[in-house]
């Protein structure tokens, strides 16, 4: 679903609320990761939309776009974990912002499919 942050930043509120929705049913789940987690991914979503508006749109700006969602994504969490006791910032940062960055970059070219076939549609998703 963050591939879709690119067309619309509302789409940042829809993963902040999930993720806070995912935190309530989650029994390994703190208070801070039902803020900093919902919070994280609505700047990461409005971050990369106005990045993409602002890159013209551009076909290799997905990617780029989708790393830096990764990252970000990897930093918040590793830090969130450090701030709480984890010692092993790096290694978290490494292996959170890795599998970001797997998902993130292989959702470029399925969500390239998905975008055409919704704007066939005249889907009201997508902000010209």
């Amino acid at each position: 679903m963050k591939f879709f942050a690119l067309f619309n930043p509302w789409t940042g509120l829809g993963l902040a609320i999930g993720d806070l929705l995912s935190a309530l049913v989650s029994p390994y789940v703190g208070p801070w990761e039902m803020i900093f987690m919902p919070v994280t991914d609505a700047i990461g979503a409005a971050v990369v939309f106005y990045l993409f508006r602002a890159l013209k749109q551009a076909e290799w700006a997905k990617y780029i776009l989708m790393a830096l969602y990764a990252i970000l994504t990897g930093l918040a969490v590793a830090l969130m974990m450090y701030a709480f006791g984890a010692d092993l910032f790096i290694p978290l940062f490494v292996s959170i912002t890795a599998s970001e960055l797997i998902i993130l970059l292989a959702s470029v070219p399925i969500g390239n499919q998905l975008v055409k076939a919704m704007k066939g549609i005249n889907s009201r998703m997508f902000i010209e």
